[in-house]
């Protein structure tokens, strides 16, 4: 139980990172926006390669199904891999494939997680939060790329004010979870997958 509670209280503790970090994406202006684009495609370059040696090493210990990630995963170093934007257009192209792949990445591998058998793989204990954490970066540039160019800055504000508040919404989810037991797990990460969906859905207004 102590290894259990370990894991779950470390889910939590870089859940509220990353939305600290998100909060301050909220606020870059275009062109830094921009820049931290560029960063961010080297930050998921390097987390592609770690998941990719951690998902050869699942299998491996007999986790068969994950072979169906691959072909996923390989989509996302492709779009990973690509040359700064020279254009706006360029960039925005970027983005929405970035989305799309990563969209795709994680139906794949919430069907698979749902069929498994191992719920306390390690890959999926690292892997999730990653996932959301880039999904939901790169959704928030569709945001600052797109809304900040054609929207007032006063839309913008409201806009940003919205998902500041989604944000310290989904601060006290995590909260709430702190103590959850083993027995729990499944619906303790089912819970943070919904919340991840809700803010993605705040980013994008889809």
């Amino acid at each position: 139980m102590t290894d259990i509670k370990g894991k779950i209280d470390q889910k939590l503790k870089e859940g509220k990172a990353i939305l600290e970090h998100l909060n301050v994406q909220i606020n870059l202006g275009a062109m830094e926006a921009e820049v931290e684009f560029e960063k961010q495609k080297r930050n998921f370059r390097k987390w592609l390669d770690d998941a990719s040696a951690q998902l050869d090493e699942a299998i491996k210990g007999g986790e068969k199904e994950l072979e169906n990630l691959k072909p996923k995963l390989e989509e996302l170093r492709v779009q990973a891999a690509l040359g700064k934007a020279e254009t706006r257009d360029a960039l925005k192209e970027q983005q929405k494939e970035m989305s799309r792949s990563l969209h795709n990445f994680r139906q794949e591998m919430k069907k698979i997680y749902e069929a498994s058998q191992n719920k306390w793989s390690d890959f999926w204990n690292s892997s999730d939060d990653k996932v959301n954490e880039f999904h939901t970066k790169f959704d928030l540039f569709k945001l600052q790329f797109h809304l900040g160019k054609k929207e007032s800055e006063e839309a913008l504000n409201e806009k940003k004010k919205e998902l500041s508040k989604k944000l310290e919404e989904f601060k006290l989810k995590l909260d709430e979870k702190a103590e959850v037991g083993e027995e729990k797990w499944d619906h303790f990460t089912s819970e943070l997958s919904e919340a991840w969906s809700h803010l993605r859905k705040a980013v994008t207004g889809d």
